[in-house]
């Protein structure tokens, strides 16, 4: 959801959106009665300590890569330990016209290459 704050706030404004109530400072606007840093994921990049979870009616996680071959993979890390990988296609199209050709399911010692049905 894009946030659309007042163009020209005064000091200690407060705006609604999505139920949270935002306070400018000044310099930018911040969540009024929280940390500005820890209420939020940044777009950019960031470190999350608490679960992710996505509750509604059809939910969608949507991994949308921007390199000429891609590698949307998710990774499952057990303190620090790599275990396992779901690696969801690659740059090349799909061969057979069937999806997850270019898909693998990683998990140490079992690898399954879905592209050959192979273990």
């Amino acid at each position: 959801m894009a946030i659309d704050f007042p163009a020209s706030p005064a000091l200690n404004d407060e705006f609604v959106a999505g139920g949270i109530t935002y306070v400018f400072n000044g310099t930018g606007w911040t969540i009024k009665g929280g940390s500005a840093v820890d209420d939020w994921v940044n777009t950019t990049g960031d470190t999350m300590t608490g679960d992710l979870i996505i509750n509604k009616d059809r939910p969608l996680l949507d991994l949308s890569s921007t390199a000429a071959d891609p590698a949307n993979v998710v990774h499952g890390t057990v303190n620090g330990a790599h275990r396992w990988a779901l690696a969801l296609g690659n740059g090349s199209p799909e061969s057979t016209g069937a999806c997850w050709t270019n898909s693998c399911w990683d998990r140490a010692p079992l690898a399954a290459g879905c592209s050959t049905g192979s273990l």
